[in-house]
């Protein structure tokens, strides 16, 4: 099975699903790891950024995450799907050495969270995580821990909320030259209007006469 197929058939189950319904999905993992609450299933491959990873807690699905080292994938195409992140955050702690520089992206309230290598929005995807709609204390809490306290990073060329919102109101280019148009026609008009009935008042008084 290809990076492409599985990635197709990990997205087809859902947090929250059960045990037995992912392995019908997925087929039988490469390994089967018990960890602290969680049974953790993962396929493709024994490589992190290459592999998929499942975590179950009593039994249901609460976390997925999808290497996708093997296939390129640019950090704006989920920009563009999920809007800007509520926090991005250095994987690393500033004392370790990072070639990639990598950085966890977050929106808790969506259930995403994605590792880019970088803070460009064009900076490539190396991992995807999916898990429970929450707040982002809390996903530090139980998916964050190791990198909680460290730094906080802005993407560059991201465009602000605001911005967005300030050109999703605004007229578009054609709209406000349509406007501009008008607002010289309509001077124009009256005045031909006003000759108009002024030649016709003028005709019926010499027609009286």
């Amino acid at each position: 099975m290809t990076i492409i197929e599985l990635l197709e058939k990990f997205n087809s189950v859902s947090i929250g699903s059960q045990y037995d319904e992912v392995i019908v999905a997925l087929g039988q993992p490469l390994k089967e790891t018990p960890k602290d609450d969680f049974v953790i299933l993962r396929y493709h491959s024994n490589v992190p950024t290459y592999a998929q990873y499942l975590f179950f807690a009593d039994k249901h699905l609460v976390m997925k995450i999808a290497g996708t080292s093997e296939i390129e994938v640019k950090f704006d195409t989920y920009l563009k799907q999920y809007g800007n992140p509520e926090q991005s955050i250095r994987q690393y702690p500033s004392n370790i050495h990072d070639d990639l520089q990598r950085v966890v992206n977050i929106w808790p309230r969506k259930g995403v969270a994605i590792i880019t290598a970088g803070n460009r929005i064009d900076s490539r995807v190396y991992q995807i995580q999916y898990y429970e709609e929450t707040t982002l204390e809390k996903f530090f809490e139980r998916w964050g821990k190791e990198y909680a306290q460290n730094q906080t990073v802005n993407i560059s060329g991201l465009v602000s909320q605001s911005s967005q919102m300030k050109q999703s109101v605004s007229s578009p280019p054609a709209q406000a030259a349509i406007t501009k148009q008008l607002s010289y026609q309509v001077p124009i008009i009256t005045v031909l209007v006003l000759i108009i009935i002024f030649t016709v008042l003028v005709f019926f008084f010499r027609k009286k006469r």
